[in-house]
């Protein structure tokens, strides 16, 4: 089955004017086709001969309401715009334009603009994450592998980058690496002892008036799609052994099988796989 990946972009506000400085005349850049013709730098007029930093921000805002809107060769175009003719270091830009390819489903440009990205800041463990999350798109298994290893190695206490490890141990199969994996989310984190406070029989907490970290509750979520495959491989090998036993068992190993086809998008875990980015800041 085709891997297909949904990523999770986060919202910021918008900068820049409502009035967009794009040429209505000029054709957004193409995703890349290295066998076409290199086209011409696209014409970016806004604020031309102003500073680097000026023109650089009016872009990077008007290409995040392009995108916010839905506008994604728009979108695509004012990114390009920086990086093309404005400032080709600009990290927020390649990071944006990534995030446009990748809706767009342009895999292997967004994965050049993560790579251009790391070029320029080898620490970057947001481009490393959502490179990771293409690559397991694309079933590159060993690039993937090694993209998530290394948001690890940067950030040792990155929660959301060993969920990404586990949910890409998952789908490849390593269903007791997927749990040592997510052992040490909550092992990273305060969520063990939260569970026992909301709880608990006398007197539990408000989990609201808790700070619970998205990842770590996220890894018990995690840890019951690994237990639903276990007990699933479980009753199917009674079944193996006994085709003809109880019918509530069976039963139940359909319900388990349907429900694991579910939590898993008919088996496509890449819907789990969370991508992560300040648009703002290009960190």
């Amino acid at each position: 089955m085709k891997l297909k990946v949904l990523v999770t972009l986060m919202l910021i506000a918008i900068i820049g004017s409502s009035v967009f400085a794009q040429d209505p005349t000029a054709t957004p850049t193409p995703a890349g086709n290295p066998t076409a013709t290199p086209e011409p730098k696209p014409v970016c007029p806004a604020f031309e001969g102003q500073s680097v930093e000026v023109r650089t921000s009016y872009y990077l805002g008007e290409g995040l309401a392009f995108f916010n809107s839905n506008q994604n060769s728009a979108a695509e175009f004012s990114f390009t715009c920086i990086i093309e003719v404005i400032d080709e270091d600009s990290i927020p830009a390649y990071m944006n334009r990534a995030a446009v390819r990748t809706v767009s489903r342009f895999y292997e440009e967004a994965i050049e603009d993560y790579s251009e990205a790391l070029e320029r800041d080898d620490s970057l463990t947001a481009a490393y994450n959502n490179r990771g999350i293409l690559y397991t798109a694309l079933s590159e298994e060993d690039l993937a592998a090694a993209d998530f290893e290394q948001v690890i190695a940067i950030a040792p206490d990155n929660l959301l980058g060993y969920n990404n490890k586990a949910v890409y141990q998952i789908i490849n199969g390593d269903l007791d690496g997927a749990l040592a994996t997510l052992d040490i989310v909550v092992e990273k984190s305060e969520v063990e002892s939260q569970l026992e406070q909301v709880t608990r029989e006398e007197e539990p907490l408000n989990v609201f008036d808790l700070e619970v970290d998205l990842n770590a509750a996220r890894a018990y979520a995690l840890r019951g799609i690994i237990y639903t495959q276990i007990a699933l491989s479980n009753y199917e090998a009674y079944l193996a052994l006994q085709p003809n036993g109880d019918y509530r068992i069976a039963d139940i190993a359909g319900s388990l099988q349907s429900r694991f086809a579910f939590d898993l998008r008919l088996d496509d875990g890449t819907w789990w796989l969370a991508a992560d980015y300040d648009r703002e800041t290009g960190q």
